[in-house]
């Protein structure tokens, strides 16, 4: 399709300067309705999204543009040596669909009102290598590419459920997906489930969502070369609030939370010590601080015993 072109864009220079800089700027143009796919030819195996957190976000065109004549211009077979500009893809108004010599095809699409890049794969049997290796490469793209045009955005990667990829697909999120930063702390943990991140009661197994890689441990394609540790930070930090479970004898329920004991002192200067349950906790601490709202001037006056309780306690 010979809808891809691009143009020079000079910067002005001061009169005294010799130094002339060239910015390239792609963009798509021409598509001359050029309609999106009513469906994909191969079945799809593998499907990966980069969805806007905040719902008020979105991608910009710029990005759009300069990612989809990227992938254009670095992956897409040019039809004749005399025109590079004429490749061997389909691309519409936000997407583009191509096949290469190694036997992977390859859709990247922007859905979901703008918000959400889409990313879905298929190659021929034997070939899983090299499909693979070029979603890595893609995958890194799409993220070099928002990181230089669109920074400030709140972004999430998740991988699809691989029992729901049909095309077309509008709204991933609508779909079983599996947050990037749980996939990294199951590999961390040697695990081999994953739980869904918006489908309650959902796992799926590790060797379902990226099969002929799961034995890859940190070196997983979607990765990109990130450190597993890095991306489940936040997730380590999290569970890392929780103390140990413990259970009492047959008693089936886990408790995830120790129990803190209080420290009492009764009548008569005698201590005492007992143990008071999360609910008690959280009830007694709810009471301060609605005595707290309720009253505001007596916060200076509970602060400054704080020390002397304090002490007590300490005694």
């Amino acid at each position: 399709s010979d809808v891809l072109i691009y143009s020079n864009l000079q910067s002005k220079q001061p009169k005294n300067s010799t130094e002339v800089k060239e910015k390239l700027l792609f963009i798509p143009a021409l598509i001359r309705n050029v309609q999106r796919p009513c469906e994909i030819s191969r079945t799809i195996q593998f499907g990966w999204c980069l969805q806007c957190s905040n719902r008020h976000q979105f991608f910009v065109p710029r990005f759009l543009h300069g990612l989809l004549l990227h992938l254009a211009y670095q992956y897409v077979l040019p039809k004749t040596a005399d025109n590079p500009h004429n490749r061997q893809c389909t691309i519409w108004t936000n997407g583009i669909l191509w096949s290469d010599n190694d036997g992977v095809q390859t859709l990247v699409e922007i859905v979901d009102n703008s918000q959400c890049v889409l990313l879905l794969m298929s190659c021929e049997q034997g070939f899983e290598h090299n499909m693979i290796k070029l979603r890595k490469e893609v995958i890194k793209i799409i993220l070099s590419r928002q990181k230089d045009t669109c920074p400030r955005l709140e972004l999430q990667e998740f991988i699809i459920d691989p029992s729901q990829l049909d095309y077309p697909i509008d709204k991933p999120s609508s779909l079983t997906l599996y947050d990037i930063e749980n996939i990294a702390l199951s590999v961390l943990r040697n695990t081999p489930f994953v739980l869904s991140y918006n489908v309650h009661d959902k796992r799926g197994k590790l060797s379902d969502l990226l099969p002929y890689e799961y034995n890859s441990g940190r070196v997983l394609s979607i990765f990109t070369g990130r450190d597993p540790q890095e991306l489940s930070s936040g997730l380590v930090s999290g569970i890392g609030r929780l103390t140990e479970a413990t259970s009492d004898g047959d008693d089936d329920t886990v408790s995830l939370i120790k129990t803190p004991v209080q420290s009492t002192t009764l009548p008569g200067n005698t201590s005492h010590t007992k143990s008071s349950s999360p609910y008690d906790i959280l009830k007694r601490h709810t009471s301060e601080l609605l005595g707290v709202i309720s009253a505001p001037d007596k916060l200076a006056k509970d602060l400054s015993s704080v020390d002397l309780i304090s002490d007590q306690v300490k005694d």
